[in-house]
């Protein structure tokens, strides 16, 4: 997942061009722009996919979809 905010136009042509977006949300979620990203992408229609963040030791393992709403 992007960190920095992304434009809108990039956004829209995502969403056309059928592109998945694979986030490890929870390692990334001290930056600023991913959870908006994520929430703009799935708006506009680019699916989302669940990824991991197995490999950092402050994640707790058992992530689910519900912590990230």
């Amino acid at each position: 997942m992007p960190c920095d905010p992304l434009p809108d136009e990039l956004i829209k042509r995502a969403a056309a061009a059928g592109v998945r977006v694979v986030g490890t949300l929870d390692t990334l979620s001290r930056t600023t722009g991913v959870f908006t990203n994520a929430v703009r992408l799935v708006e506009a229609g680019v699916r989302l996919l669940y990824g991991t963040d197995l490999a950092h030791p402050d994640v707790p393992w058992g992530s689910t979809r519900s912590s990230c709403s």
